[in-house]
Parts: C-alpha cells; sequence; structure tokens
C-alpha cells in the first residue's frame, strides 16, 4: 500500500551545478506522459532526470555531475513511493547524484554531507595526486556498501548511520543518539574497511 503521493527529489545540474529540490506526485508520471525533470535555474533549465513508468516499475534516467555520464536506474514503484529516502548513486564513484525522499529537508542534510567532495570533483581542484583521488572512493565504495548492508552500527545498538565526507577525513554519525566518531582518509583505514564484516561507531 503506498502511503504517501507525494515525494522530494534533489539533485545537482552537470551544466551549471545549480542543485535544485522539486516535488512530484504520483500522478506526474504515467505510462504515457514520462516526468521530466529540469534543471531549477532560470537561465540553464537542461533536462536532467526523467521518469518513465512500465510494468510497475520506474526507469529513471539521470545526468552526473561527477562523472559526465547519463545513468539509467530501474526501481518498482512500491521502493519509489514506500521507501522514506533513497540514493541514486553513480556507479563509477559510489556517490549518490539524485536524492529522493518524503523528507525535504533529509535531502537536504544527506546532500549536505557529499558537498565538498562534489565541487572538488566539479572544479578539479582538490585531487593532485590521482593515488589520493583513488584511495578516496575505494573507501568510499566500501562504507556505502557496509551501510547499505547494515554492517555499520553504533554502540547504542542502531544502524541508521549518516556519512559526512570532506578531503581529509570521514565522519559517521548515528542518527539516533547524534553519536559520531571521524576517520582519517588513509590506506589503514581502507584496510580496517576491507577486513571488516561489521563495523561498530564508539565515540
Amino acid at each position: 500500500m503506498i502511503s504517501d503521493l507525494n515525494r522530494s527529489i534533489l539533485y545537482m545540474c552537470p551544466q551549471c551545478t545549480c542543485v535544485s529540490l522539486c516535488k512530484i506526485t504520483v500522478f506526474d508520471i504515467t505510462k504515457k506522459t514520462p516526468k521530466i525533470i529540469h534543471c531549477s535555474d532560470k537561465d540553464c533549465q537542461k533536462s536532467l532526470i526523467t521518469i518513465k513508468s512500465s510494468n510497475d516499475k520506474y526507469k529513471i534516467t539521470a545526468d552526473c555531475a561527477l562523472c559526465d555520464e547519463t545513468h539509467s536506474f530501474t526501481l518498482s514503484n512500491k521502493t519509489v513511493w514506500n521507501k522514506d529516502f533513497l540514493i541514486l548513486r553513480c556507479p563509477s564513484s559510489g556517490l549518490g547524484i539524485v536524492f529522493i525522499g518524503k523528507d525535504p529537508e533529509r535531502l537536504k542534510q544527506e546532500y549536505k554531507a557529499q558537498n565538498e567532495l562534489i565541487a572538488g570533483l566539479i572544479s578539479g581542484e582538490e585531487f593532485s595526486d590521482p593515488d589520493e583521488f583513488d584511495l578516496l572512493f575505494d573507501i568510499i565504495e566500501r562504507i556505502n556498501e557496509l551501510v547499505q548492508n547494515k554492517a555499520i552500527k553504533c554502540s547504542c545498538g542502531k544502524s541508521d548511520i549518516s556519512i559526512n565526507i570532506n578531503f581529509n577525513n570521514v565522519t559517521l554519525t548515528c542518527r539516533s543518539c547524534r553519536l559520531s566518531e571521524s576517520f582519517e582518509i588513509c590506506e589503514h583505514f581502507l584496510d580496517v574497511l576491507l577486513a571488516s564484516d561489521n563495523f561498530t561507531i564508539n565515540r
């Protein structure tokens, strides 16, 4: 049963880097008429996201601000309208490019956790060393994998974890009790993540 007929979508335009937040309803997407979402900057307004309906599924295509490719995602209708929060990720970087959810404020918070990193990727100024760039994304990819499998937990027992990334460290925060722990972006931290089936935030 669909519990809410409204969702918000947050995304960054790869052309002008404007971050847009729009709202859609279940009635915006039909088999005959796909939903096309444009950049909200009046001087840009490029078509960024297309949502097509077919056989109880949505095919979502989105231009990526991280790798300049167009990515396709297929989700069930129930997933889109029953999940409170979804991130569609660039397959190359593992970072979120489309944030879909019930609460617009949560979308903004999750996007903010990636904002500095995305800005650096677009400008190309933050990563002079290719090995440093690769290390960061290997860490992000592994953290995303652990979070999706609920393998990162807080010492309070909850596994609802937010990820805040900058160019020096990664901070994991429990949304339930707000406990957080920061980790330096380094080879040792990646080795710890790869060796861990479960990871616990302790302080």
